[in-house]
């Protein structure tokens, strides 16, 4: 994350430690997401990515097991899968990887 963000506004991330330490800004509204938010019905997984629809984050990180239909139809035109570890997958925006 950190190579890219000179170039990045946004970055979204289910564990907001990433972005922290990259020193990337968040959408507010995804800043912290407590996992009471989802059991309560207060945020789902399509409210979050209508907001990164939004605010079009230049770099998404998700869990391995997490990209599903709702997430694919965000990622498949705009987003390349750039980094996979045993835990997370990191999707850079086309127009931000190109440049790297």
């Amino acid at each position: 994350m950190k190579a890219y963000a000179g170039r990045t506004n946004w970055a979204y991330s289910e564990s907001g430690i990433y972005p922290f330490h990259a020193q990337l800004r968040v959408p507010p509204e995804l800043a912290i997401i407590m996992p009471k938010r989802f059991w309560s019905g207060q945020i789902t997984t399509e409210e979050i990515v209508e907001t990164c629809k939004r605010y079009a984050p230049e770099l998404i990180v998700l869990p391995k097991a997490k990209p599903n239909e709702e997430w694919t139809s965000l990622l498949q035109g705009d987003y390349d899968l750039v980094a996979v570890d045993t835990k997370n997958l990191l999707y850079v925006g086309k127009r931000v990887g190109k440049e790297h």
